[in-house]
Formats: C-alpha cells, sequence, structure tokens
C-alpha cells in the first residue's frame, strides 16, 4: 500500500466509500455514488481519504490521503459492489480501510455539458432564494428516480437546524455559481 498524501492543491472527487471487509484475502466492500454504481470501477487508480469522525476516532492527519492504490478486481457480488486493491492482501489491511472515502482528482472526471454539475461540486454550495434569504447549505442530494434532491441544512436557527429537501428542477434551481459557492432557487423559505 503506498501511504504517500498527494498534492493538497489538487482537487478531488468522492466517488464511494469502503463499508466493509469481504472475505479474507483483502477484498472491501464498497459503496458507490455513480451512476451506474459499477462505473466506479472504470477508474482504477484510488486514493482514500477518512472523513473527520474517522480521523478523529483513528489519530489520523486531517486531509490525509492515502494511494494511489491500483484497483486490481471489482465486481458486484449478491446486492454489494466489492473491490480487491493493490497491498491490501489481509482481512485486517481490508478492516484498516473501513469509513475511508474513495477520491480520484477531479481532472480524471470526463467534461460535462454547460449546466451539468458533479454531486460533488454542489455539496456545500449556498443556497439563497429570489428574495435573498440564505436556506442553508447543500448537505447531500437523493436520487428519487423522477429527479434528484438537495438536502439544504440551515444551521443559523438558534433552536435547531432547518432541513429543505429542493428538486433539481429548471422551476426550482434557476442559476448555480460555483465561482461564487452558491445556488439560486424558487424557493419559499417557509416550505
Amino acid at each position: 500500500m503506498n501511504g504517500n498524501t498527494h498534492s493538497s492543491s489538487e482537487n478531488y472527487i468522492v466517488l464511494g466509500e469502503i463499508t466493509g471487509h469481504y472475505g479474507l484475502k483483502g477484498w472491501v466492500k464498497v459503496k458507490s455514488y455513480t451512476r451506474p454504481c459499477e462505473q466506479i470501477f472504470d477508474y482504477h487508480d484510488w486514493y482514500l481519504s477518512a472523513d473527520k469522525t474517522t480521523l478523529k476516532r483513528k489519530g489520523w492527519a486531517l486531509n490525509s490521503r492515502l494511494g494511489p492504490l491500483n484497483l486490481k478486481s471489482g465486481k458486484k457480488s449478491g446486492k454489494n459492489l466489492v473491490a480487491w486493491l493493490s497491498g491490501i492482501d489481509s482481512r485486517d489491511a481490508a478492516e484498516s480501510l473501513i469509513g475511508k472515502s474513495i477520491e480520484i482528482p477531479e481532472a480524471w472526471l470526463p467534461a460535462l455539458e454547460k449546466g451539468e454539475y458533479y454531486w460533488s461540486q454542489l455539496i456545500g454550495l449556498k443556497v439563497s432564494n429570489t428574495a435573498g434569504v440564505d436556506l442553508g447549505r447543500v448537505d447531500h442530494l437523493v436520487e428519487t428516480g423522477a429527479n434528484d434532491v438537495l438536502v439544504v441544512l440551515d444551521f443559523d436557527r438558534k433552536d435547531k437546524s432547518i432541513e429543505r429537501l429542493l428538486p433539481w428542477t429548471e422551476q426550482v434551481v434557476l442559476r448555480v455559481d460555483l465561482e461564487q459557492g452558491t445556488i439560486m432557487v424558487d424557493w419559499d423559505v417557509d416550505f
């Protein structure tokens, strides 16, 4: 396993996460955020990074990133996706990766058409309505079948945080400005 950290100036995109070990020979269970889910296996070198909770629990350095780890094999096994990475040849080694995000440099992704975005580009953006009211920040997105949904969390409330579910439609999402880190929506603050 290559334990080198990669340049922190490069932007990374999260493709999924390691959710468990699989068998005794170092295979890991994978939760994929790509569509279709097996598309995660199209990327043969993965960087692994821990979320803040895992970093604290295991005492790892903030923003530590392992990799690249070469994807030796990946497949669907029942309802799960499983992968075998170079240098991960035991259950213990696989277990040490649980909770890590699977990332690749943003430059490796195909270019998008104007008006298209990767979900990871939207997470964290500030959401305001046409009246200029701050609705919160995008926490994550949900695929519903009909349309994707922005999950917007507003932590600025004194009493409690508010979660808003905004459909990703032309009628609701009016403008995305990645440079400014904002999304303008047509959405009532009380909705």
